[in-house]
Formats: C-alpha cells, sequence, structure tokens
C-alpha cells in the first residue's frame, strides 16, 4: 500500500505565496525596471535567509506600502532628505502630533 503525500506548500491556510505574487505585480506597476530587480534580489535573500513565507509577505508588504507613499519619486534616487520626509509622513499618518506609537 503507497502513502500519497499532500504538497501543503501550495495550498497554506494564509495563502502567503499568493499574497507575495500579487504585492510583487503591483511593485512592478509602481517601480522601475531597477527598482523592481532590487527588489526580486531583496526577496532571493530573503528565500536564502529561510525566512518564513508571512515574514516575507509582511516585507513585501511594507516595501509596496512605502513605495505607494513615495509618490513618484524613486527609491534609487532618493537622498536623506527624501527618507527624512517620508518618516515624517509616516509619523503624522499614523500617530497623533508625531508622538511615537506601537504603529511608528
Amino acid at each position: 500500500m503507497q502513502q500519497r503525500t499532500k504538497n501543503t506548500k501550495d495550498h497554506s491556510d494564509y495563502y502567503y505565496l499568493s499574497k507575495i505574487t500579487n504585492q510583487q505585480k503591483a511593485l512592478k506597476k509602481i517601480l522601475n525596471v531597477a527598482e523592481y530587480n532590487l527588489i526580486k534580489k531583496y526577496e532571493y535573500v530573503m528565500i536564502g535567509e529561510s525566512l518564513a513565507d508571512a515574514t516575507r509577505c509582511k516585507h513585501m508588504e511594507i516595501i509596496l506600502s512605502l513605495s505607494r507613499m513615495l509618490g513618484k519619486k524613486h527609491w534609487l534616487s532618493m537622498s536623506t532628505n527624501d527618507i527624512d520626509l517620508l518618516v515624517v509622513n509616516i509619523m503624522r499618518t499614523y500617530s497623533a502630533n508625531g508622538q511615537e506609537t506601537n504603529t511608528t
């Protein structure tokens, strides 16, 4: 009698791999080719470091969210002042009066 094993990687309860795929599609629309390739390299590093699918999904979600906040600016051409303005934007959006919270 043979046992058949089920590949649980494709049928996860939380569908992290499909979420990652959707996030990649959204990033591809927002980012230019060089930035998208850099994000793909980062994903390969996360896989090489054996990060869980949930962790990879969360990292990609944060990158997508921050990329949307940047608007028309590009990651590779940002200065330290641009990064500081992004932090200010995050603090104003997610905290009262720019004070530190659990979210920020």
